[in-house]
């Protein structure tokens, strides 16, 4: 059964990640994306094309004056970057929504403040979970991860998720 929540706010690691596997396509799979004009920079920074491979859901938003005033006071976002700050500064406008964000810090923080998330590799899942492909394509898709993206992520962790996969 499909994962129910229909919006996301994403960081910019799994832009990046995804579109280094070509599978921005998992996006379709929320209504609507939104992106710090922050985390959009530093996308394109990294992957200057990746907005041609992006779904039409997508929507760049900054964060409300209000919103960014509570993350610049809050201690525990200090080592966040600009775009990991803006992203969950913008979750307060949207708080059905889920946090899309790799980034162990970035991370802990939202959990910190009861943020849900997902990472590249839930995303990778969420295309199977929602049809969008096999498992076996997901299966290829994760063991591509490591030669194709830049993510950087536990061999054990990766493997635990590849068992977790059914098989076809």
């Amino acid at each position: 059964m499909p994962n129910t929540i229909n919006a996301a706010i994403a960081d910019a690691g799994p832009l990046i990640h995804l579109d280094e596997l070509g599978w921005l396509f998992v996006l379709e799979t929320f209504a609507t994306v939104w992106i710090p004009p922050e985390v959009a920079e530093e996308a394109t920074r990294h992957r200057p094309h990746w907005r041609q491979s992006a779904p039409a859901n997508i929507r760049i938003e900054a964060a409300s004056q209000e919103a960014r005033q509570w993350w610049e006071a809050e201690r525990k976002f200090v080592q966040l970057d600009q775009g990991e700050k803006a992203a969950l500064a913008l979750w307060r406008s949207h708080q059905d929504a889920i946090l899309l964000c790799d980034d162990l810090q970035a991370r802990a923080v939202a959990q910190d403040f009861g943020v849900p998330l997902m990472g590249t590799l839930g995303l990778i899942l969420r295309a199977a979970q929602f049809s969008l492909r096999s498992n076996s394509e997901v299966r290829a898709a994760l063991n591509d991860l490591p030669k194709l993206s830049t993510l950087h992520l536990k061999a054990a962790l990766l493997q635990r998720v590849l068992d977790s996969l059914p098989q076809e």
